[in-house]
């Protein structure tokens, strides 16, 4: 099963492993294969910006986030990816293209508030996380059998699990600006890696408190590394 570039909401769902250097213009490379930076980049704005124009369509004020949080999200759902397609092509698995397939009609009045390329990035990302979670089913459905052929949840779990010890074995290789792999996530980072913020954002902290543990900026930051 060939890895989509396609892929859009997301938590990372395998323990990853590994960590090192990468050549010029990757952000990771998994087992050979390169991770660009330019892809993580470019759905890193277009998260930012969906972020901002949701926000907008709703009335709200955007909450302020730190542009490397959605560098990290992104880039470990295109890892996760990359060890699930391997693992769907080394047990021979079919994943059907309706299962994996996400339907992008109900995210088209978002897409129209965005640039084109910003539309087509984010659609990318989300093409990319609904074949991982396929995928992830339907290996746990693979290996769990019957006890999970009819629980979508327990087929998840059982693909997470097994996708984690695999993972466990993959050769990743992450650029170490972009932190450490933690719990199948891409966390901290040294920040040095700007993506450019949408909407000519300033620097501010959240209004809501209860978001401040996890969605707390830096009020000193440069606007080029604040999404809000």
């Amino acid at each position: 099963m060939r890895r989509s570039r396609l892929a859009a909401t997301v938590a990372s769902v395998v323990v990853l492993a590994g960590c090192g250097g990468v050549n010029p213009g990757a952000a990771a490379t998994v087992d050979g294969t390169t991770i660009p930076l330019s892809e993580v980049d470019a759905m890193a704005r277009a998260f930012c910006a969906a972020d901002l124009a949701s926000a907008e369509m709703q009335g709200q004020a955007p909450t302020p986030r730190d542009t490397a949080d959605y560098r990290n999200r992104v880039l470990g759902t295109l890892v996760n990816a990359e060890v699930a397609s391997a693992a769907v092509d080394d047990l021979g698995i079919e994943v059907p293209e309706s299962a994996s397939a996400p339907d992008l009609n109900q995210f088209e009045e978002l897409f129209a508030e965005l640039s084109e390329e910003d539309a087509e990035a984010l659609r990318d990302y989300i093409d990319v996380f609904g074949e991982l979670d396929a995928s992830t089913q339907a290996i746990g459905r693979e290996r769990g059998g019957g006890k999970v052929a009819d629980d979508p949840e327990a087929a998840a779990a059982a693909g997470q699990q097994y996708l984690a010890e695999r993972a466990d074995k993959a050769d990743i290789e992450l650029d170490p600006r972009f932190g450490t792999l933690t719990d199948g996530q891409v966390v901290g980072g040294s920040g040095s890696l700007s993506v450019p913020a949408a909407g000519g954002a300033k620097a501010a902290k959240p209004a809501d408190a209860a978001d401040a543990e996890s969605d707390a900026v830096d009020a000193d930051a440069p606007a080029s590394q604040v999404c809000g």
